[in-house]
């Protein structure tokens, strides 16, 4: 697993070759001139004008697809802002619904509990109309999720489809601080096993993690299954902590290694507090990043039993 990288460049398709431009040297010598030449002729000819800050975007996005590395992204800002807010943070202030894109619709993915949407009814596969006065048609996910968010306390009214319903639904909350629970629940199963599902990898996720072990360990649990399927990862620090939980004092969890330093070894701090009890680590293809550091050090030092199919 490789640590994913998140390049936030300001307002930054790849270049098309263009004809006429010199031939020069595959070696990389006059790899700068190649680039100033080709930036300059776009600037000046091409068919859509653009300015030289959205050209070096192009060039830059350009750049990072071409690395055929799946874990290396370019994020704009708002890309960025929303990446965080979504997958390393557990709170924001909005309407409590995880929306996603579905065929150029706005569909409700996930509602949390205890949040505005959840009071209103709002319901998984509802599609999102309008926003305010402002219809959603044509809108990309980030767009439609930068209206729902705002201060706390401030209203907004949002218009849903509803499949088998004929009739819009127009719903007006009032937004509130929205807790996305890492863990959203803890049950016990047949036999004394304790189930818990690892959603993601936020700034609470190694405490969630803790607190439904402990919880469930006091209710009679004396095995655990951690379900990590269709978790995308996150927090690399999130993932060390978890990982402590269970291993014993010691043992390496994860090496990150670069081009230009020593390469970072960590490993656990002290023996785990859930480090003896059975354990069941379930992965499908989905399970990534993050996820798959847990599963990998749990693997290791056969510690956990990892059940499922290919990771990401």
């Amino acid at each position: 697993m490789r640590r994913k990288y998140l390049w936030a460049l300001a307002p930054l398709a790849l270049i098309p070759v263009l004809a006429g431009v010199r031939a020069h040297r595959t070696d990389g010598v006059d790899g700068q001139l190649l680039f100033e030449e080709v930036r300059a002729r776009v600037a000046r000819g091409s068919v859509d004008s653009m300015s030289d800050d959205r050209i070096y975007e192009k060039a830059a996005r350009g750049l990072v697809d071409k690395l055929d590395d799946p874990y290396a992204e370019l994020y704009s800002p708002e890309e960025l802002a929303a990446f965080s807010r979504n997958t390393l943070r557990n709170d924001y202030a909005g309407v409590g619904m995880q929306i996603q894109d579905q065929l150029g619709n706005i569909i409700v993915r996930t509602v949390f509990p205890r949040s505005p949407a959840a009071g209103g009814g709002v319901q998984v596969g509802d599609r999102i109309m309008s926003v305010d006065t402002s219809a959603v048609t044509g809108l990309k996910v980030e767009d439609v999720s930068a209206k729902l968010l705002g201060k706390a306390g401030t209203p907004v009214i949002v218009t849903f489809q509803r499949p088998g319903v004929d009739a819009p639904i127009q719903q007006r909350f009032r937004r509130a601080v929205v807790h996305v629970p890492a863990v959203p629940f803890a049950i016990m199963l047949d036999n004394g096993v304790g189930y818990i599902p690892l959603q993601r990898f936020n700034e609470s996720s190694a405490a969630d993690v803790a607190t439904a072990v402990t919880q469930l360990r006091n209710s009679g649990a004396r095995s655990f299954v951690l379900d990590m399927r269709g978790n995308p990862g996150g927090s690399v620090e999130e993932s060390v902590a978890i990982s402590n939980l269970f291993l014993g004092g010691g043992q390496q969890i994860v090496t990150v290694r670069y081009r230009d330093r020593e390469p970072e070894v960590r490993v656990s701090e002290s023996r785990g507090r859930h480090a003896t009890e059975p354990l069941v680590v379930l992965v499908d293809n989905g399970a990534a990043s993050a996820s798959e550091i847990v599963a990998g050090a749990l693997q290791d030092h056969d510690r956990a039993l990892v059940v499922g199919t290919t990771s990401y």
